[in-house]
């Protein structure tokens, strides 16, 4: 029989479990596996997308801006993304993706493009806070410093 240890250990080590049984068992009933996870999200997006827009599956066009899906609507695992558009050259073909993964696809929640987000300062404050440093990274600003430092 497993120890108590050990069986935190594999909670713990569970891609985006956190040891609470309640949102790891949202995260597996509704997140695509991992090995069809860009391939699925990827042609979810064909629907919000022109075509020529479409990010290939290639995970190189989505880099995932939290450690672990947030929560969305409905208690949903929701996921925030840096993606590269067509071939990401530009402000315009580059941004921040929101999505709900729901029964193994995604949900298209909104996209903010880059030039957007520099032009809108204050449209960062709509992210949660564990992503806006690396948002703030792909638009080149520095982070704030602690305060008193």
């Amino acid at each position: 029989m497993p120890s108590a240890l050990v069986i935190a250990l594999v909670l713990a080590t569970s891609p985006f479990g956190d040891g609470n049984d309640l949102e790891d068992t949202r995260a597996s009933v509704n997140v695509p596996e991992s090995a069809d996870f860009y391939q699925v999200l990827s042609r979810d997006l064909a629907t919000h997308f022109p075509a020529a827009l479409v990010p290939t599956d290639d995970p190189r066009n989505f880099e995932l801006l939290g450690k672990r899906p947030g929560s969305g609507s409905k208690h949903l695992p929701q996921f925030y993304f840096w993606v590269r558009l067509a071939d990401g050259k530009s402000p315009d073909n580059r941004g921040v993706l929101v999505v709900i993964a729901h029964r193994k696809r995604f949900e298209f929640q909104s996209f903010d493009f880059e030039r957007t987000l520099r032009a809108d300062k204050h449209r960062l404050r709509t992210f949660p806070t564990n992503v806006r440093p690396k948002i703030k990274d792909k638009l080149g600003r520095k982070p704030r410093s602690p305060a008193g430092k």
